[in-house]
């Protein structure tokens, strides 16, 4: 009977243990992309400058197909000639395999500006960043932040280089705290496109043009997604809020 007792006064507790550490990971997928082995300094960014900073699983391999085929199929753009006619682009995502080239050439420019990684480990806050890679013009990263506190900052960077050519050298590195009407403007703009369901199936690059690329981090969720130029209009309208609230100086042919 003692013996017994024994049994179930352990068993209770590590069932309870168990069913919290289940209930965690049932409400998003960010417990599964902490990684403790990446080197990082005291902020969080990466020591080596090869590391990559996104989770590879979130940029699948896709095989494009000239048209719908069954279930497994995905549209991935949507274009309407001058004729007027609506031309579909259609892909299927290969199991198992992922798009590293995206991530390694993303990565590069975040490590040129010596952002932090967001996807590691977990944070006291809620971040979301802006990665614009425009082929002709200056890089720019805009991150948002809301902490514990209920604090709003804006924190952006500009580098000399070129977005579809290299990174250049660190040129601007500002910052200034907002409103929470701004952050929930912002707030917005993620809840209407439903962020962290959206999935990276969209058509990328093209000769000239630029990365558009949102990442985004709270306690529950991790995602990030891109977008080819005008690929994913939901996406480019709450960026340039972004681009707005930073104060940056841009010609309306500079937005592409």
């Amino acid at each position: 009977m003692k013996h017994n007792l024994l049994i179930a006064v352990i068993f209770v507790p590590c069932f309870l243990i168990l069913l919290s550490c289940q209930n965690k990971n049932f409400s998003g997928n960010r417990m599964k992309l902490l990684d403790s082995r990446i080197a990082v300094d005291a902020n969080n960014i990466p020591k080596d400058s090869n590391q990559f900073y996104f989770p590879i699983s979130l940029f699948p391999k896709l095989e494009y197909v000239y048209h719908y085929k069954d279930s497994t199929t995905i549209l991935v753009s949507t274009y309407y000639s001058n004729h007027g006619d609506t031309l579909r682009s259609y892909a299927r995502i290969i199991p198992h395999q992922f798009d590293t080239v995206y991530v390694k050439e993303y990565s590069k420019y975040l490590y040129a500006m010596r952002e932090p990684l967001l996807f590691n480990r977990l944070l006291s806050k809620e971040v979301y960043r802006f990665v614009w890679l425009r082929s002709f013009h200056n890089p720019i990263i805009i991150r948002i932040e809301k902490d514990k506190n209920k604090k709003y900052e804006l924190i952006w960077k500009v580098t000399n280089g070129k977005g579809g050519y290299y990174p250049g050298q660190l040129i601007v590195n500002q910052h200034r705290f907002i409103s929470e009407k701004e952050w929930n403007v912002f707030h917005k703009y993620i809840s209407g496109m439903n962020y962290w369901k959206q999935k990276n199936v969209h058509d990328l690059w093209g000769c000239d043009g630029a990365a558009w690329i949102l990442e985004g981090e709270n306690t529950d969720f991790y995602n990030v997604i891109h977008s080819w130029s005008v690929g994913n209009p939901d996406l480019h309208e709450a960026c340039q809020y972004l681009i707005q609230l930073t104060g940056i100086k841009l010609a309306p042919e500079d937005i592409y």
